[in-house]
């Protein structure tokens, strides 16, 4: 059972956070939804997103890796996702930061 303050592991965190329907974005992952959402586009590679960020690879692979894991993507293809858009989601999406400056 899941208690407040307690520190868990990487994967039960990801395990819990499907469970409960977390979409909670982090300033880098909101940038990429949103700005996807802005563009009403569906699908994105790979190298759209370090577009999106200006990032290195590594950190365009780690932002990917979270959105699929919170479930804001899905892969269709290697190197290609599709969005699971706000209306689309398990439960309406809410921000790490009060205000989100890019």
């Amino acid at each position: 059972m899941y208690k407040p303050g307690t520190h868990y592991t990487a994967e039960v965190g990801r395990t819990f956070r499907r469970a409960v329907g977390a979409r909670t974005l982090s300033k880098s992952e909101a940038r990429v939804v949103l700005t996807l959402e802005e563009n009403h586009q569906t699908t994105v590679t790979r190298q759209e997103i370090i577009r999106i960020l200006g990032k290195s690879l590594k950190a365009a692979d780690h932002v990917i890796e979270a959105l699929r894991t919170k479930g804001w993507l899905e892969r269709v293809s290697w190197g290609k996702y599709e969005l699971i858009s706000f209306d689309k989601g398990s439960t309406f999406p809410s921000f790490d930061k009060k205000t989100l400056k890019f």
